[in-house]
């Protein structure tokens, strides 16, 4: 169970410093997908594991709106001219990012690495004054080479020390 959850989150690691530093943005479009279905697993199982719905619930949110963000983006990106997938994107991402910072926030006794991983919550809010400025998937996924950098770094690093802390958990 915690192998499962610390693998998802190094690859959300990679899935957000690819993207934090625009070298390889098109990383995250391969890490992201097993990166949230083995977090929405590995969260699913240490509810299991510890008889707490909180893990539970924030699996089960992870896998199933982690696969719609995921959705949201390939099919939104292709068929933007009818629709503007960006509030959906994001507003499901918010959604499953905030069940994972309570996770981690009942997980700090566990490992002060998930007091790190809780400034995810810094991204969150950073992304959500963002966006209601951006236009389309195509405008917000140019703003990310300048204006998200520091959202995706954030994540990056809540994303590492949360694989570090789901090894003690």
């Amino acid at each position: 169970m915690a192998r499962l959850l610390s693998i998802g989150f190094i690859l959300s690691f990679v899935t957000s410093a690819s993207i934090a530093v625009i070298v390889l943005p098109y990383v995250a479009l391969i890490t992201y997908l097993p990166g949230v279905v083995l977090r929405g697993l590995g969260w699913m199982s240490l509810g299991r594991g510890r008889s707490r719905g909180l893990y539970t619930a924030t699996g089960l949110l992870v896998l199933l709106l982690g696969i719609g963000t995921f959705g949201a983006f390939v099919f939104g990106y292709a068929v933007e001219r009818m629709f503007n997938p960006i509030y959906a994107i994001v507003a499901m991402w918010t959604v499953y990012t905030l069940a994972e910072f309570a996770s981690y926030v009942s997980l700090r006794g566990t490992s002060s690495a998930f007091l790190v991983a809780s400034i995810n919550v810094i991204a969150v809010a950073l992304i959500l004054l963002l966006v209601g400025s951006l236009r389309g998937l195509e405008e917000a996924v140019m703003a990310a080479e300048v204006l998200l950098r520091p959202a995706f770094a954030i994540m990056a690093v809540s994303a590492l020390a949360a694989a570090v802390g789901s090894l003690r958990a």
